[in-house]
């Protein structure tokens, strides 16, 4: 088997350069099929999400898939790019490094926001636009169908399950947060009704919002949406007078173009009077004119500014954390609430946004923080950078995984009763 991928995220490609290399669904049908027809015998899957677009290929064929630098040049020109807009932002890998970044990404890994939930649907999703266009077969479909189970467990067996964090959440709880103390009293625009929208109103139903209306150009899909959550439904139609109302609008469109112009907002700003506006603008491309950012009391955040607060540990940090393994070893969740057991990992720095420096733990407190496979009796300590348990004096117990969890060379027993198991 000979596979290859190229591609550009978020951390390679800006929003500017991203929204015009968005494909929609019609669009990466359309793609697929033009593959299908310049690389005849090659199977491909084309991932495009908010934050990536990816084109991954794999032959049986002694001269395998195309290279990397063909993959990118292909995906440039399905979307009218210039080549040398692309040369420096797309890239890619082949062969088992190939793998490894389609399972890290289908776990939320590589994700803006690490172990975000959505991304293993987009990959579900795009394995089905390839089926349904024919660029499938067994290669792919071993490699995929492996990796979305992988994401499975991931999500089930990890702390990055746990957590739970995503886009929306962030963008709520930080941006949203940041300008507005409370949300019992805003009227939220909602604007779109597909899955990002979905959690985004939960988010916001949680954080007091009571006041939201829901627009879509397909009117049943903003209805459902509306009656499922308890939201009110509104008319596409009437949007501007929803702008105009509203304090905190959330966009998560799949338009091509942008919904609410710059023109737009200036025909309706004298209406609004002043009124502070928060706009969390999730759609890539983006829905609103990135102009309308310096009107005067507008709040404009896009998907990257996003990035950039989680970059920063601006974005998803509290006072307390927990750690969780990342792709780079053990990283900071900072959203643990306050008197949640919170543990360091060995590597001189404060991890669960504590204050305080590397400590040794309990290894059965370390699983509870997501340092997976170090749970029973006994301590952590540092060798080499990493989580190693040390056995106390007293009798060690096992944790019922199964695995000699404290160090002490047995199989799994029951527990005492102290619920240490």
């Amino acid at each position: 088997m000979s596979l290859t991928f190229a591609g550009g995220s978020h951390r390679t490609v800006p929003i500017e350069l991203r929204e015009r290399l968005a494909f929609s669904a019609e669009q990466a049908a359309a793609a697929l099929d033009r593959f299908r027809q310049e690389f005849p015998g090659n199977e491909a899957v084309l991932l495009s999400t908010c934050n990536r677009v990816e084109l991954y290929a794999a032959a049986e064929q002694r001269q395998g898939p195309p290279p990397p630098d063909e993959l990118a040049m292909f995906l440039a020109e399905c979307r009218g790019v210039e080549h040398a807009a692309v040369s420096s932002v797309l890239a890619g890998d082949r062969g088992p490094a190939a793998v490894k970044h389609l399972f890290s990404v289908a776990a939320g890994l590589d994700s803006m926001v690490l172990g975000e939930p959505q991304i293993v649907a987009q990959v579900k999703q795009a394995w089905q636009l390839a089926v349904a266009s024919g660029t499938t077969g067994p290669l792919t479909g071993e490699l995929f169908q492996a990796a979305l189970r992988a994401a499975k467990r991931v999500a089930s067996e990890t702390a990055l399950g746990r957590e739970r964090l995503s886009i929306p959440s962030v963008a709520v709880a930080d941006f949203a947060a940041g300008v507005f103390e409370r949300f019992d009293d805003k009227r939220v625009l909602l604007i779109g009704a597909g899955k990002m929208a979905a959690e985004t109103l939960r988010y916001l139903r949680d954080a007091g919002a009571s006041d939201v209306r829901v627009v879509n150009r397909t009117a049943g899909r903003a209805t459902e949406l509306a009656t499922r959550l308890g939201a009110t439904a509104g008319h596409y139609e009437e949007l501007t007078g929803e702008l105009v109302a509203a304090d905190l609008i959330v966009s998560t469109t799949g338009a091509t173009e942008p919904v609410v112009t710059l023109a737009a907002f200036e025909q309706i700003e004298d209406q609004r009077q002043g009124r502070p506006l928060v706009v969390l603008d999730l759609a890539v491309p983006r829905d609103f004119d990135p102009a309308i950012g310096a009107r005067p009391g507008v709040w404009l955040y896009s998907v990257d500014d996003l990035g950039q607060a989680c970059e920063e540990g601006e974005g998803a940090c509290a006072d307390s954390g927990t750690v969780v393994c990342g792709p780079d070893g053990m990283s900071t969740v900072c959203n643990a609430q306050p008197g949640d057991m919170t543990d360091e990992v060995c590597d001189g720095v404060d991890n669960d946004c504590d204050g305080i420096a590397d400590e040794e733990v309990p290894a059965d407190e370390a699983c509870e923080t997501g340092l997976l496979g170090q749970c029973g009796s006994g301590t952590t300590s540092c060798a080499d950078g990493a989580v190693v348990c040390t056995p106390t004096a007293e009798p060690a117990e096992e944790t019922c995984d199964g695995i000699d969890n404290d160090c002490d060379g047995a199989d799994t027993v029951a527990a005492d009763a102290d619920g240490d198991g």
